[in-house]
């Protein structure tokens, strides 16, 4: 919770309106994502969305340990799922945390990725125009960085956290 904590209020600070989630099970994760999709974003300038869960791959796992599939969740917050976002950068921070046996944890062990999108030309990446036809992908503007975090314990400490939060002074 100290990380949650910490997050919230660098957002806060950073002028974002925050709101948290917790113990989703797989289905209360699609509709979290529905909900903030169908928001008016209107006043906004960007979206942020971090998660933070246990396991592995390109899903998130719910506390009732099903699989929600993180490209779902994403696609909610298409131009075409969420006109208020459109043309607005929306950044996805996924944090998942594995548990290992403590002989074979190292500390700070940590494996990350980021994506980004797939071997499209420049001249197509014009965000919001069609001067080129309109063959903008709708992806343009996303921003998806994942994280595993090996762990001793179910209680991940500060040096697991993929987000570090150092203090800031307003």
């Amino acid at each position: 919770m100290e990380a949650e904590k910490q997050l919230t209020d660098l957002f806060k600070y950073l002028s974002f309106d925050v709101q948290v989630r917790r113990s989703l099970k797989r289905n209360q994760i699609n509709e979290v994502a529905e909900e903030f999709a169908d928001k008016d974003h209107s006043k906004f300038d960007s979206f942020v969305c971090i998660v933070m869960s246990f396991g592995q791959g390109n899903d998130i796992n719910g506390v009732d340990g099903r699989k929600a599939s993180l490209e779902e969740v994403m696609t909610e917050y298409t131009a075409t799922n969420c006109r208020t976002l459109r043309c607005k950068p929306k950044l996805f921070f996924v944090q998942r945390f594995t548990v290992l046996k403590p002989s074979k944890f190292e500390h700070g062990l940590t494996q990350s990725q980021c994506c980004t999108d797939k071997g499209v030309e420049m001249r197509s990446l014009c965000p919001c125009t069609n001067t080129f036809g309109g063959n903008c992908p709708e992806e343009a503007d996303f921003l998806l960085a994942c994280v595993t975090s090996a762990i001793c314990n179910a209680n991940p400490g500060p040096d697991a956290l993929f987000i570090q939060v150092r203090s800031f002074v307003k």
